[in-house]
């Protein structure tokens, strides 16, 4: 799934956004006007720890016993990340601001980390009847972003400010192998391959600041929110009950994410700059269905409570200004 997202969004959404942005932060191309102020391109490398859990209910309700039949956990999931950004300022002289249109894109191999499976006779997380603990120290994560708007600067180039309308695509490819059942006791069991495929994607409203106290460092923020669409599908190797490659898939219309990152640049000569950049993300959806899959082509529905997923990053990078 994963390496099929850059052709299926490069030539679709992705390419019709970044046209259309074009044309508004440029309207009135060929026009004498119109300048391209400044392009960077900056590639990055970097650690991210990222948690992930989501739990389903017992029917649609979300009200019969158990409220949470079953609860899937992903924790400490170590990723290894690279990615490139490049942000695109242009300048019209009957406009008192530039126009910013930055972008992104990122690819993580997750090395680490590990997952708890749970299935529940009571409510709220009560009468455990099953629960195995897994490695989930495998998989990958993309993340693309584009997003426009106008920039305002001030105090001679030292300070700006832009609001930003933007679109977003995340993908999460999670795994479970390496079953250890805990309850019941039985210990560990082989053949375990199984996996779990999301999707958070929609546009997001946000703020762009950067401050140069010198020529020779830049500071920057960025502070969003999503409102975003889930979209899963898992393959659940082991239950011969059920339907493969596709066991059960879960949507939610009801998502939303806080993305904050702070930057620090350090130039090394003057079209070259060393970055540090620190990214928190939080994600939620709620209210959504869980659709099930039979081996026998029956399916069943039940109420997908709730999926969670939080991020937080370091990463290195070096930019380069044209």
């Amino acid at each position: 799934m994963g390496g099929r997202i850059l052709s299926k969004w490069f030539s679709g959404p992705l390419t019709a956004g970044l046209a259309l942005m074009v044309f508004c932060l440029n309207p009135a191309q060929g026009q004498a006007g119109d300048r391209l102020e400044k392009v960077d391109f900056k590639f990055h490398t970097g650690y991210r720890i990222d948690q992930f859990d989501w739990n389903i209910a017992d029917d649609l309700s979300g009200s019969a016993t158990p409220n949470i039949l079953s609860e899937l956990i992903w924790e400490d999931l170590d990723i290894y990340q690279l990615g490139v950004e490049s942000d695109w300022r242009i300048s019209n002289n009957r406009v008192p601001f530039l126009g910013l249109l930055t972008g992104g894109v990122s690819y993580g191999n997750i090395f680490a980390g590990s997952n708890r499976d749970s299935d529940y006779d009571g409510d709220n997380r009560t009468l455990v009847f099953s629960r195995s603990e897994n490695d989930g120290g495998d998989g990958e994560v993309w993340d693309l972003s584009i997003a426009a708007g106008p920039e305002f600067v001030f105090f001679g180039g030292g300070f700006g400010l832009a609001p930003l309308l933007g679109y977003s695509y995340h993908e999460q490819n999670l795994t479970s192998k390496e079953g250890f059942q805990t309850v019941p006791p039985h210990g560990s069991f082989t053949g375990l391959d199984s996996s779990y495929d999301a999707v958070w994607k929609g546009g997001w409203l946000g703020i762009n600041l950067r401050v140069t106290p010198s020529d020779s460092l830049a500071l920057s923020g960025r502070f969003e929110w999503h409102r975003a669409e889930y979209r899963a599908e898992a393959n659940w190797n082991l239950r011969d009950d059920l339907q493969h490659p596709v066991s059960f898939a879960q949507t939610a219309d009801q998502a939303e994410g806080l993305v904050a990152r702070l930057g620090a640049e350090l130039a090394v000569s003057r079209k070259a700059w060393l970055t540090l950049d620190a990214a928190y993300m939080r994600w939620q959806a709620e209210d959504g269905i869980d659709t099930v899959y039979c081996a026998d082509g029956s399916a069943s529905r039940t109420r997908l409570n709730e999926a969670n997923w939080e991020s937080l990053g370091l990463a290195l990078g070096l930019k380069v200004v044209y």
